[in-house]
């Protein structure tokens, strides 16, 4: 097992994607319900699956 890099995260909290998109928290709700952002939901706090930010990410830059 390779322990020389940290392994990738695969949820961020609303907090940090929106810092990560430089968006307020709240665009961040509104792109998870438009189905923007994919997210799971942990008891009563909600998760950004890290794929579909990079996904987002892509589709910006194009």
């Amino acid at each position: 097992m390779n322990t020389d890099r940290p392994a990738e995260t695969l949820f961020m909290t609303v907090a940090e994607t929106a810092h990560e998109l430089r968006v307020t928290p709240r665009h961040v709700y509104n792109m998870m319900d438009a189905g923007t952002l994919q997210s799971v939901k942990f008891g009563r706090s909600r998760r950004v699956v890290t794929s579909s930010i990079r996904a987002l990410a892509g589709m910006q830059a194009a």
